[in-house]
């Protein structure tokens, strides 16, 4: 039997490849419909201060969503991946699709707030966590990309906090294989 680490990038390569298969009028129609099923979902609404990943290319968009929570006053908050396997929270009042004193280059080739001109979120008003992922089961596990971003940062905010993650169909597979150290999310939302 393979070990959980053979499991899971075993599972990654499928996930990746399938991801790449959409095509992209399917992925913008599947995130715009992402986007209404979170709009309607009650834990998001009633939240101040949300956390949104900034989708890479191949996963559901967020970046309509995230401008819409700062058209209707949400605090947002985006990571910015540290050095040392870590990443902060950022609040943003805007978001940028090219670099400027606020958003640089950063991880995975995805811009990021730039430190100098944004402040810090405090962890502990943090209502809702969007969750990226590249797999997710019946049970709330998910499947990162193997860096342990999320489940780190998961540690800090702690359990109060909704955890919503938004997928395509392709990526709900019966069991994400997991150890001890893997945090679920609360819900996941497919289109």
């Amino acid at each position: 039997m393979s070990s959980i680490f053979d499991q899971k990038n075993e599972m990654r390569s499928r996930m990746i490849e399938a991801l790449r298969g959409l095509e992209p009028e399917e992925r913008k129609v599947k995130s715009e419909r992402l986007a209404r099923a979170l709009w309607s979902e009650e834990r998001f609404i009633r939240s101040r201060q949300i956390f949104c990943y900034i989708s890479m290319p191949e996963e559901p968009d967020t970046r309509a969503i995230i401008r819409r929570c700062l058209a209707e006053g949400k605090k947002v908050v985006v990571p910015k991946i540290l050095a040392g396997g870590t990443m902060e929270a950022r609040i943003i009042d805007r978001l940028s699709d090219q670099p400027d004193g606020d958003w640089v280059p950063g991880a995975f080739g995805i811009l990021e707030p730039n430190p100098k001109t944004t402040e810090p979120a405090n962890l502990a008003e943090m209502d809702c966590v969007l969750v990226p992922g590249l797999a997710f089961d019946a049970e709330g596990r998910r499947l990162g990309r193997g860096k342990g971003y999320y489940d780190r940062f998961f540690e800090q905010i702690g359990p109060s906090a909704a955890r919503i993650a938004l997928a395509f169909e392709c990526q709900r597979v019966s069991r994400v294989p997991c150890g001890p150290h893997d945090e679920k999310v609360d819900l996941v939302l497919y289109a």
